[in-house]
């Protein structure tokens, strides 16, 4: 699990990013054992990759999260709590939630605000939610390729999100995983503001006409 736990303010800057999350692959985190905390009797974590707890000292500043594949991890893809001024940008989480007492989705947020997620492709197993968006206001859902789950929650104002659309990954693990086939809906397709200059591999952005949807940089 990577992400991070809280944050204070050092300047007055609330327009450049404090904190990023870039160029990663997280697989395989998983939480077996309940916390015993504010009620829960059943494990609650295993996020791929999460932001919390940043309201509690009334931080201001920006955090990335882009760039990075999250796959098969317990809980969910990738997780925003209690945390405001986010983007979540160009990210592939595929199929987290494995274990289904605990997972809420690909991409969620609880108790946000000001959180754009943009360019993202989110698959959710068949049984499980693509994304999660509860007790949060200004969150923006857009420009999204989703694919299987049993739902997806829009927000006030997103657009352009694809859904029961398949990205036609090539392949779904070794070397160079989640790279995207000549036809897939994601090569070019992007909405250009915030897409990183590379992509999980290093590979430049724009390689074609436009830059790909997710982490993978394919055409």
């Amino acid at each position: 699990t990577g992400g991070f736990r809280s944050g204070t303010n050092y300047d007055a800057n609330t327009t450049g990013y404090k904190l990023v999350a870039t160029n990663n692959t997280v697989t395989g985190a998983r939480n077996l054992f309940p916390c015993n905390c504010f009620g829960f009797q059943q494990p609650t974590d295993g996020n791929g990759t999460i932001i919390d707890s940043f309201n509690k000292f009334a931080y201001t500043g920006k955090t990335l999260v882009a760039n990075n594949i999250v796959h098969d991890n317990g809980g969910r893809g990738i997780h925003a709590l209690n945390a405001n001024y986010l983007d979540v940008f160009n990210n592939t989480a595929y199929r987290n939630s494995t274990i289904k007492i605990t997972g809420d989705g690909e991409i969620t947020l609880q108790r946000t605000r000001f959180v754009r997620v943009w360019n993202n492709i989110m698959v959710a197993s068949p049984d499980r939610p693509a994304n999660l968006y509860t007790l949060s206001s200004d969150g923006d859902f857009s420009h999204n390729i989703v694919f299987g789950g049993n739902r997806f929650t829009p927000t006030p104002g997103g657009v352009n999100n694809r859904l029961a659309t398949d990205p036609l990954f090539t392949a779904t693990s070794g070397p160079f995983a989640f790279q995207l086939a000549p036809n897939s809906p994601a090569v070019n397709s992007v909405h250009n503001e915030g897409v990183p200059g590379v992509d999980v591999y290093g590979a430049p952005r724009p390689r074609g006409q436009g830059a790909d949807v997710g982490a993978v940089e394919s055409f």
